[in-house]
């Protein structure tokens, strides 16, 4: 699990130095997953709302949605599940709310990683970030 976690902090170390090369904003703030199913849940119930409707979501359709976006950002097959029926409003009020509050979410982290580095080669990159922070201990 260390090695997860050493990865998400060199595509975060990563975006920080080489987002003036990406994005037009060097002040960027960074959602988490927790941060991720927030902004969901609210586009959720904007849409709701716009819909006519309260604005509440429940929980489960939040939880579906989040495994939608997850694959739609990733640009992996769907598997064979019910779709939302209003996702393409939510996924323009989520992709909205990143732009207008000047934030990113961890599935954009990792595309912008990709498309410094090429390929992602996550044993490589990992190996390399696990030995260069050995060689600071050393000096």
């Amino acid at each position: 699990m260390e090695v997860s976690g050493d990865h998400l902090k060199l595509m975060v170390k990563t975006f920080r130095r080489e987002c003036h090369r990406i994005i037009q904003s060097e002040r960027t703030t960074i959602h988490g997953a927790d941060g991720m199913l927030m902004v969901l849940q609210l586009a959720m119930a904007q849409v709701n709302k716009q819909q006519g409707g309260e604005f509440k979501v429940a929980l489960s359709d939040v939880l579906m949605a989040w495994k939608q976006l997850l694959l739609d950002k990733l640009h992996l097959p769907p598997p064979n599940f019910a779709c939302l029926e209003n996702y393409d409003l939510i996924l323009e009020a989520y992709e909205s709310f990143l732009k207008r509050s000047n934030t990113v979410d961890l599935v954009d982290i990792f595309s912008m990683y990709k498309q410094v580095h090429g390929e992602f080669n996550y044993q490589t990159d990992v190996k390399n970030t696990t030995q260069c922070g050995a060689a600071q201990e050393l000096l």
